[in-house]
Order: structure tokens, then sequence, then C-alpha cells
């Protein structure tokens, strides 16, 4: 896999390009800024999750430009050249609640389902998986809302870089085929990267 130093150097190049075009336009400057200070190690956190991310915030703000869609199509092309095929995303996300996330501390894991933890008879079949899954930087999951949606959902991360991939099995989410990884093994607290309230 591509490193994030080589990543800096080629987008460096691209947005110096970028500058000369467009001299006073600020977001070649906010990107430059975000490429060398913000960029985590690959290893650390995904190109991918990574460019996704700051693309969606800078949507998010507003910005809707010839700029942000040049600089949009260059990451897209550089992960295509740079970035190991066969190596997926490693992070999903888990979608619980506050008292739950307290327990799967208390616990150090995040435990199977089982017929009784199920919370939709529809899914009996999935007792004995943990659902995770991954879509543009955010999920939301049925386990995590409770009380009439009241209580607040947690969207964990986790690094599935160390499971046991006879453990794993997907299935196709509305519009996301293979977007649901269904992990038939409890999951050590430690793979959680961080924790997010929704």
């Amino acid at each position: 896999m591509s490193s994030k130093t080589q990543f800096q150097k080629d987008f460096s190049r691209f947005l110096t390009l970028l500058k000369r075009n467009y001299p006073h336009h600020t977001s070649v400057d906010e990107f430059k800024r975000w490429a060398k200070e913000n960029v985590m190690p690959f290893t650390t956190r995904s190109a991918h999750e990574q460019f996704e991310e700051k693309i969606q915030y800078e949507i998010s703000l507003g910005a809707d430009n010839w700029v942000l869609r040049m600089v949009r199509t260059f990451l897209n092309d550089w992960a295509k050249k740079n970035l190991d095929k066969k190596d997926p995303d490693y992070i999903w996300y888990h979608g619980t609640t506050e008292p739950k996330y307290q327990k799967i501390l208390r616990d150090r894991e995040i435990r199977v389902s089982t017929p009784e933890t199920v919370q939709h008879h529809d899914y009996l079949r999935d007792a004995g998986t943990i659902s995770l899954a991954k879509h543009q930087g955010h999920a939301t999951f049925f386990s995590a809302i409770s009380s009439m949606g009241k209580q607040k959902q947690v969207i964990l991360s986790i690094d599935i870089r160390n499971f046991n991939r006879n453990a794993m099995r997907f299935r196709d989410l509305i519009g996301i085929p293979g977007g649901e990884l269904l992990y038939s093994r409890n999951i050590p607290a430690s793979a959680i990267i961080k924790a997010k309230r929704w």
C-alpha cells in the first residue's frame, strides 16, 4: 500500500499547479493545510476513509466549486492507482447505545448476539454474529435505537484488520453491495478506534 508521505508529495505537486490557475481560491490553501497537518498514516486510518471524510466535510460547509471537484477527482484517481486493491477499507462501524457501550468497556469485548439479544425477530438467523457496516463515513443501526429514538446512538469505529477471515460474511445493504459485515466471533474492545455519539 502506498504511504502517507508519497501521497503528500503527489498531492502537493497537484495543489501547486492548481494554485497557479486559482491563485486566490482559499480551498487550495485549506487542502494544503489538511494534507500537511491532518492526514494520518494509512496504516492507522485508511486513505479512502480520510479522503471521503474530508470531501464530505467540505461539501457540508457549502463548498461546491471547480477546485473541490478537481481535488475530488485527484483523490479518487490517486487511490485507484496507488492503493492495494486487495486490501479493503479496514474500518467498519458498529452501532450501540451508551449503556451497552459501557458494558462493552466493562466486558472488554463486543459479544455476538444471542436469540435473546437480537432486537428484531426477522433477524434471528443473525444470532451468533456482530453486525458491522461501512458506508460513506457514517452508519445507522437498528440495534442502536431504543426508547423510541430518545436514546442517542454511539457509533464505534472498528479496526477489522486482525479479524479471522473465516468468521466473516458479507450481506448487501440497500444500494450498497456487501455493505454489511457479519462477524461470528466476539470482538475485543481494543479493536475500537473511536466512539462517536450520534
